[in-house]
């Protein structure tokens, strides 16, 4: 990946999380380019990854299946505390 092609994926990962609320589908991939960003976004935590275009749609949700699970056995608790990250605000 070309940095201008990381800065652009940043940009439009920080566009996707601000744009989340609680009407939007728990599950979604969206295409960009040659890249995917998929994401689930469950219990106000978003879990978004980037993988290329042609990576399997149900490998990227096993890989964030488990990442939830794994964040909130250990985080459920905390999250109506925490604030969002500086990334997103």
């Amino acid at each position: 990946m070309r940095v201008a092609e990381k800065g652009n994926s940043r940009a439009q990962a920080k566009k996707i999380v601000k744009q989340l609320s609680a009407t939007s589908p728990a599950r979604m991939t969206i295409e960009s380019g040659q890249n995917s960003f998929h994401y689930i976004h469950l219990e106000g935590v978003c879990f978004l990854c980037l993988a290329e275009r042609s990576y399997p749609k149900r490998l990227a949700f096993s890989y964030l299946d488990d990442l939830q699970k794994e964040f909130l056995g250990k985080f459920r608790d905390e999250i109506p505390s925490a604030s969002r990250p500086r990334l997103v605000r």
